[in-house]
């Protein structure tokens, strides 16, 4: 959704379609392309046009005029995860490999961003009801994001998960200013959940959707009226379309487990939003 938004907001200030390529889908284990629900603008790159983007990069003229000039770079890598504003700059055509997770490169088009985000494809019966309930409480999402974080070695040590005292501060943090908060609860690990979330909070444990209808989650969290996310981008994008003006939004103080990492996404979590 970053990446989306990003590129998104780059075609638009230089009048230009944004197009995706999905081939990183094709050998990619943990899921699938996802956008599909949403009301995006969904123009699909074809294998040829992003090969050819690429040949004209690695061409000797453009090679020549980029170490002269500064010109003729076709495709643009994220240094960091650090904002960098001098990527608005990148002009058309260009191929943009990177995560771009900060809202500020595309907050001038956030409201383009809200509407393309929105979900298009009707809620199921469950979920509708739900949806009605979440919006008579005083709600807040709480997600649990584990998976492939908690059971593989390698992703555990980049990203690592928040802690069970993380949610009972955060859960303590919105008590103390809302009045009868109702915690529906989300995760990848819903059985996780219902064993170690306990205690004086009244809880909803979200069990309705596969990953095949996470898009049905993602509706239900950014109805509720606050939130409680993890160190993922898809419970922050769940809190980022909540237009809630008086929202809470809690989010964890490391965003990584990887110090280097961590430390350059100090511009991921909005200024507004509470770290603890």
């Amino acid at each position: 959704m970053f990446q989306y938004a990003m590129g998104r907001a780059l075609a638009l200030k230089n009048g230009v379609e944004l197009k995706l390529d999905l081939s990183f889908f094709k050998t990619y284990e943990w899921h699938v392309y996802s956008l599909g629900p949403f009301a995006i603008r969904e123009v699909i790159a074809s294998d040829l046009e992003c090969l050819e983007l690429k040949r004209r990069h690695t061409r000797l003229i453009n090679r020549l005029l980029r170490k002269t000039l500064q010109r003729g770079n076709y495709v643009i890598h994220e240094k960091s995860l650090s904002y960098d504003a001098s990527y608005a700059e990148v002009s058309s055509p260009a191929y943009l490999m990177g995560y771009w997770q900060s809202e500020k490169y595309f907050r001038a088009v956030e409201k383009i961003i809200l509407t393309e985000f929105g979900i298009k494809v009707a809620a199921s019966e469950s979920n509708d009801v739900l949806h009605k309930k979440i919006l008579t409480t005083t709600a807040v999402s709480l997600h649990i994001r584990r998976g492939n974080f908690v059971n593989v070695d390698v992703v555990n040590k980049i990203h690592g998960t928040c802690s069970l005292s993380y949610y009972e501060n955060a859960m303590n943090y919105i008590s103390d200013r809302v009045t009868d908060p109702v915690f529906y609860v989300f995760s990848d690990d819903i059985g996780w959940a219902r064993d170690h979330l306990k205690g004086k909070f009244s809880y909803v444990f979200v069990d309705l959707n596969d990953a095949s209808h996470d898009y049905e989650d993602f509706r239900l969290m950014s109805a509720c009226h606050h939130h409680i996310i993890a160190n993922s981008t898809f419970s922050w994008w769940a809190a980022w379309m909540n237009r809630y003006p008086d929202k809470i939004v809690v989010a964890p103080s490391s965003w990584f487990a990887d110090a280097r990492k961590d430390s350059e996404a100090r511009n991921i979590v909005p200024d507004a939003w509470i770290r603890i």
